[in-house]
């Protein structure tokens, strides 16, 4: 990836029609295979189709939502879905490897694992965190800890091994528990007390992306430590580097 500096990088004008993508282009694309991917917290399937978009190959998904799930498994035949919570594919002691082998893979050869924990807590538009004991409802089903679940992706992140990770949730993380984002990012990093990645986040707008939409999210991107430094990416702070710089002016519905 060729970097450019922030004064030379190419932005195009916000007047540029809006073009959504098709789904015969994201066939086409996700044909490529050029890097794998297991998704967590898949939904229905909205950042794999990003995935596929751009040239992955998606080969397992875990879905807890039997609804999202079911959607999932109809449009995507032929992609893994473990429709179960992630904790409980945690607790399984050969669950996370189990579903690895039926991905066509092993520990430390999956290329990405993307993760969106549920945001609900952390929304600046909800309740807040709150008691973590109360079954809550998330996508027809009951669940408590909710907060804590990215904890448990951090983990499912060290038994995959992946090379690369991103995790993405609402800005009201950062605002409303920065202390909260700290441990999930050195979680992220460590484990064993062993530095195992390097991490970082950052706060992106789609609408700076091509996008008519003002949809603001942290994105926080990990890079295995042997591959990090193979690119030059020796620190956390030079895993800021690998954000991308705008691409375009705000683009309206209009």
């Amino acid at each position: 990836v060729r970097m450019l500096p922030a004064h030379k990088a190419c932005v195009r004008a916000a007047c540029e029609p809006y073009r959504p993508y098709t789904m015969a282009e994201v066939r086409t694309a996700a044909a490529r295979k050029d890097f794998s991917v297991v998704s967590l917290f898949a939904g229905a399937g909205g950042s794999c189709t990003g995935y596929r978009h751009a040239g992955g190959e998606v080969r397992a998904v875990v879905e807890f939502g039997p609804n999202a799930a079911a959607a999932y498994k109809r449009n995507n035949p032929d992609c893994t879905v473990e429709q179960r919570d992630i904790r409980h594919v945690l607790r399984d002691p050969n669950g996370v490897e189990d579903l690895l082998w039926r991905a066509g893979l092993l520990p430390g050869e999956l290329d990405w694992l993307d993760s969106s924990p549920p945001c609900t807590e952390f929304s600046l538009g909800g309740a807040g965190i709150g008691d973590q004991n109360r079954p809550k409802l998330h996508s027809g089903m009951w669940q408590t800890h909710v907060a804590s679940l990215p904890f448990e992706y951090a983990k499912f992140l060290h038994r995959t091994q992946a090379r690369v990770s991103l995790m993405e949730n609402v800005v009201g993380l950062q605002i409303r528990a920065p202390e909260l984002l700290r441990q999930i990012v050195d979680t992220l990093r460590f484990r064993d007390g062993e530095r195992r990645y390097y991490a970082n986040w950052k706060i992106l707008s789609a609408s700076n992306y091509g996008v008519p939409q003002k949809r603001k999210r942290i994105i926080v991107l990990s890079v295995r430590c042997d591959v990090a430094e193979k690119v030059g990416i020796c620190s956390d702070e030079d895993v800021l580097r690998l954000f991308p710089m705008p691409t375009h002016g705000t683009v309206s519905i209009r």
